[in-house]
């Protein structure tokens, strides 16, 4: 069973060893990337009362904002620009989960970036893989 305080713990801590880089989907470890696929299926599905977003909400709030979490700050954000930030991060999870797979090549400059990961116009390069 999947204990979400352990969870964040190891966001924190990853976090706070490796930067807003570590939030990137092609960086996180195991257990958080499939903690926020089970978190992005909750808002697909409307269950976010069952499924809470602590670290999705987490992650799009610091890469949002380009801080990361410490006591006392304060960050502010249109509510539009954070529905469209959560819909392109869900995306590039999406993404990740299936080169995890191994359905699917992404070119490596088509590897999101702390600052690009937002930006509506980037262009992937993504290849299904034949079987």
């Amino acid at each position: 069973m999947e204990n979400i305080t352990d969870i964040f713990e190891q966001f924190d801590e990853v976090v706070e060893k490796n930067g807003l880089e570590a939030l990137l989907p092609q960086n996180l470890p195991d257990a958080i990337f499939y903690r926020m696929l089970k978190e992005a299926d909750a808002i697909d599905n409307g269950k976010t009362e069952e499924t809470p977003l602590l670290i999705l909400f987490a992650t799009v709030l610091q890469l949002s904002s380009g801080m990361r979490f410490k006591p006392g700050i304060q960050i502010q954000i249109e509510p539009d620009e954070l529905m469209q930030n959560f819909s392109l991060y869900i995306t590039t999870l999406r993404f990740e989960d299936s080169r995890r797979k191994g359905d699917i090549i992404i070119d490596d400059k088509s590897f999101p970036t702390v600052q690009n990961i937002f930006d509506g116009n980037k262009i992937i390069s993504i290849k299904p893989l034949v079987d």
